[in-house]
């Protein structure tokens, strides 16, 4: 077995065997006398980084990034560097804006649930082509609070008719103690309970009034 050794410029000590420099790519012509090793066997070289490397183009060898040649002999380039790779034991930072997706098996906290913006349902009093948009509280009639002036020729409307509410999400029309013409919703009697809204309905005051609720998300 050879005793002799080729001890490259960047202090590694290559196999009398080798060209070039199996640390970093260099050509190497010296030859000096090498060291009793303490086995049979060349010590391994650690196994090579994943960041900062040049990769061959022709042989798909890894070298250092100070590697001008590759071990096949080939010139590397600063292109054969790559921009960022990451090892396999790394966490992968997520891009800017946003947030890293929770571990496996994770409970949804406020941080990582998804946000639900609930929007409120709107009602509209539409008499023709005209609608107005009510509001919880409001009253219809000769003297209500929405939309007076189409109630107060009308003196089969009750100056304070029908009153709207609002419960839990969901609009409500109730008829005032005091209204003597019967009032109707869709047809069914419109008692001081109230009834829900949901669409379109059709609210009769009176023989000769009749208007629509509409209830929009």
């Amino acid at each position: 077995m050879s005793n002799l050794i080729k001890r490259c410029r960047c202090g590694y000590e290559n196999p009398e065997s080798e060209s070039f420099c199996l640390q970093c790519g260099q050509p190497i012509l010296d030859l000096e006398a090498a060291h009793p090793a303490p086995s049979a066997q060349p010590a391994r070289l650690p196994p090579p980084l994943a960041r900062g490397q040049k990769k061959c183009p022709h042989c798909g060898t890894l070298n250092e990034a100070y590697a001008m040649l590759c071990t096949c002999g080939r010139p590397l380039e600063a292109k054969d560097l790559p921009t960022e790779t990451s090892r396999a034991d790394e966490p992968v930072a997520a891009p800017p804006g946003i947030a890293p997706a929770p571990p496996p098996g994770s409970v949804p906290t406020p941080t990582n649930a998804p946000e639900v913006t609930v929007r409120e349902s709107r009602l509209y009093l539409v008499v023709g082509a005209t609608q107005y948009e009510c509001h919880e509280g409001d009253v219809l009639g000769r003297e209500g609070t929405i939309a007076s002036q189409v109630f107060n020729s009308i003196k089969t409307v009750s100056r304070r008719h029908v009153s709207i509410s609002k419960q839990n999400g969901q609009w409500r029309v109730a008829a005032l103690p005091g209204v003597a013409n019967k009032t109707l919703l869709d047809g069914h009697d419109l008692s001081a309970a109230g009834a829900a809204l949901a669409g379109d309905h059709t609210l009769r005051m009176s023989s000769q009034c009749e208007v629509k609720l509409r209830v929009l998300p």
